[in-house]
């Protein structure tokens, strides 16, 4: 199969009572377990043997680019974006890829050297390269892009990212992207919306008819007006995907297609899109009194509230970032903000505390408080 085979075979000759080996390679495509069959053919008869691994989620949120279909003359240029699971810095050493016209370029800061664009700070998830390929015939490419991670509390790791593209004029009907991540969202999350764009490579206009997902899942609808694709070298959006993750029956990870349908004249055109979403129940859990302050005066005084925060996740939260909007910083600031801040499971951790100072006993105020984590973003109201 793509996902195990083995080393390249050479014909050997095992003496009685001897032995010899060969390398059986694993390299997983998606998360779940694999099986396959490995047939050695023999003077004496052929020996089967059944193989199994288990794909896992990648802790630095690495991914294949498998699935890829593009037309002719279309260049694919996906990121790729690295994830720091750990308290300190994480270093990428090296990257490249196994030739052909499968390239690699700086994603846009092509001034920065690359040793600091390759450093990866605590918990962020950073884009560091953009792979490139563009296919000049029809023909189905596969290539690799290697990569090495340094980190303290680990020996330097080596990861291999497939990358199959096909290139093809077979279809004329072409999404954007090889499939729709949502990402994480928490049950009570505001709806989560996600563009689709197409290209329509052919010579005349598509109708683009119907869009829907399969199978049918409440949390997830469809915005979309039938309209007319222009044949033209460039992605245009045709509709939105929204996911209501409070209408989600279960938490955990949510998988489907979007399929759109498309007419060339009298000719129908099926296009399926993948799509994920990961569903966690669980917030950050904070005192609703201590968001509110009472202006009395003048005089003004400070007025400075500890935050106690209370993760009800079942994984560990990492507090990265927290803001008031610039408007307001005169009057609202945090003190005693030291990020990252970690909040295991359970955990009430003060991670800082409110200081407000009024300038007008008239004074009404509604704001937010921004809190950027490892899992998602929280707004927490103010007034």
């Amino acid at each position: 199969t793509c996902q195990i085979h083995t080393s390249p075979f050479e014909e050997k000759v095992v003496a009685p009572k001897n032995k010899t080996s060969f390398q059986v390679i694993f390299l997983p495509r998606a998360v779940g377990r694999v099986e396959a069959n490995i047939s050695v053919r023999t003077s004496v008869g052929s020996i089967l043997y059944t193989v199994v691994g288990t794909g896992v989620e990648s802790p630095y949120q690495l991914r294949p680019f498998v699935g890829v279909r593009v037309p002719v003359n279309i260049t694919y240029h996906p990121l790729i974006s690295v994830h720091n699971p750990y308290s300190t810095p994480l270093q990428v050493l090296e990257m490249y890829t196994s030739g052909g016209d499968l390239n690699l370029e700086l994603p846009s800061n092509k001034d920065q050297p690359v040793g600091e664009s390759w450093e990866i700070r605590p918990y962020e998830t950073k884009p560091v390269m953009r792979a490139t390929y563009l296919g000049v015939d029809v023909h189905n490419f596969t290539g690799f892009i290697r990569l090495r991670l340094a980190h303290p509390d680990t020996e330097n790791e080596t990861f291999v990212l497939p990358v199959e593209v096909e290139v093809t004029n077979s279809t004329i009907l072409f999404c954007s992207v090889e499939a729709l991540d949502f990402g994480i969202i928490r049950l009570h999350d505001d709806p989560r919306n996600l563009s689709i764009f197409l290209l329509n490579s052919g010579p005349k206009p598509l109708k683009i008819n119907e869009m829907s997902v399969s199978p049918p899942v409440p949390a997830l609808s469809v915005n979309f007006t039938p309209s007319i694709l222009k044949s033209r070298r460039r992605y245009s959006k045709v509709g939105q995907i929204i996911f209501t993750a409070s209408q989600c029956e279960r938490s955990g990870y949510i998988r489907g297609t979007v399929n759109v349908t498309a007419m060339d004249g009298e000719t129908p055109i099926h296009l399926s899109i993948p799509y994920s979403a990961r569903v966690m129940e669980g917030t950050l859990h904070f005192t609703n009194t201590l968001t509110s302050f009472h202006v009395t005066g003048p005089p003004f005084y400070p007025i400075v509230h500890s935050f106690p925060l209370t993760n009800t996740f079942n994984t560990t939260v990492v507090l990265l970032d927290a803001s008031f909007p610039a408007a307001v910083r005169g009057l609202l600031s945090l003190n005693n903000f030291k990020p990252p801040v970690v909040l295991r499971p359970r955990q009430t951790l003060t991670a800082f505390s409110v200081y407000f100072l009024s300038n007008s006993s008239n004074m009404t105020l509604t704001t937010d408080l921004r809190l950027i984590t490892n899992v998602t973003e929280f707004v927490i109201p103010f007034q």
